[in-house]
C-alpha cells in the first residue's frame, strides 16, 4: 500500500486547482438515487451557505428538480457539501445529465484520506451502477482514477499514461486544425476582393497565432 501511495500521491498534490469527480450521462432519476444515498450516509449541508439556514437538513429533492428546469433565473441556486475523513466534498447541481463533485487537494494530509475518497467513489459506483471518474479540475476527458464496481474496474492512471493521453489528443487536434486551415486557404482565392475575404484572411491569421493556447474542454 505504501508503494501505491508513493506512486499515485501526485494526483492529490496541490497545484492551484480542484479535483473533480464525475458520473456522466445520467438522468434525473439517477440524480434522485444519488441524493437518497448522500442523505442516508453523509449528513449533508444543503443551501446557499451555512449562515443562511438549511445547515444540516439534507438535500431537498424537489428543490433540486426545480433548479434543473428553472429558466427564470429567480430561483436561488443551492449546492450541497459534506465531509469524508476531513475532506470537504461539494456538489453544485450544474447539469441535469452530469453529476460533478469537487474536492480540494490542499485538504489531503495523510494516506487514509485518499483511501476514503476512493471508497466514496466505489460506493457511488455501486449505488448508481455507473462508472465514476476523478480528474483534474474541468478535465473530464483525462481520468486520473476510473472506478466501475460492477465491472470490477479500479484504474489509477500513471503520469506516463497521462502524458500519452495529452499527446494523443493534442496530435489529433493539430491534424484536424491543419486540414481545416488548408481548406480555408483553398477557398480564399475564389472569393475575389470582398469584405468577407478580408474577414476570412484575418481569421486565418488568427489561427496561426502561436500565442493561442488550446485548453481542454469538459465532456458533455
Amino acid at each position: 500500500m505504501n508503494e501505491q501511495w508513493e506512486e499515485h500521491k501526485w494526483i492529490f498534490e496541490p497545484d492551484g486547482g480542484l479535483l473533480d469527480i464525475y458520473v456522466q450521462e445520467v438522468s434525473i432519476d439517477v440524480w434522485m438515487q444519488l441524493i437518497d444515498f448522500i442523505n442516508e450516509n453523509y449528513n449533508p449541508h444543503f443551501g446557499p451557505s451555512e449562515e443562511e439556514g438549511d445547515t444540516r437538513s439534507g438535500i431537498d429533492k424537489d428543490y433540486v428538480k426545480r433548479m434543473f428546469v428553472d429558466e427564470s433565473g429567480e430561483l436561488d441556486r443551492r449546492s450541497t457539501s459534506f465531509t469524508i475523513e476531513g475532506i470537504t466534498v461539494n456538489c453544485h447541481f450544474f447539469l441535469q445529465d452530469e453529476i460533478e463533485f469537487d474536492i480540494d487537494p490542499r485538504e489531503f494530509k495523510q494516506q487514509p484520506q485518499i483511501g476514503a475518497v476512493i471508497k466514496f467513489m466505489q460506493a457511488i459506483s455501486y449505488s448508481l451502477d455507473r462508472e465514476v471518474i476523478l480528474t483534474a479540475e474541468g478535465a473530464a476527458e483525462y481520468p486520473l482514477i476510473t472506478i466501475n464496481v460492477n465491472e470490477g474496474l479500479l484504474k489509477i492512471t500513471s503520469q506516463a499514461e497521462l502524458k500519452k493521453m495529452y499527446y494523443k489528443n493534442y496530435t489529433m487536434f493539430s491534424r484536424i486544425r491543419g486540414m481545416y486551415f488548408r481548406s480555408l486557404l483553398k477557398v480564399l482565392p475564389l472569393l475575389g476582393n470582398s469584405k468577407f475575404k478580408n474577414l476570412l484572411v484575418s481569421y486565418v491569421i488568427g489561427l496561426t497565432n502561436a500565442n493561442n493556447i488550446h485548453t481542454a474542454t469538459k465532456k458533455k
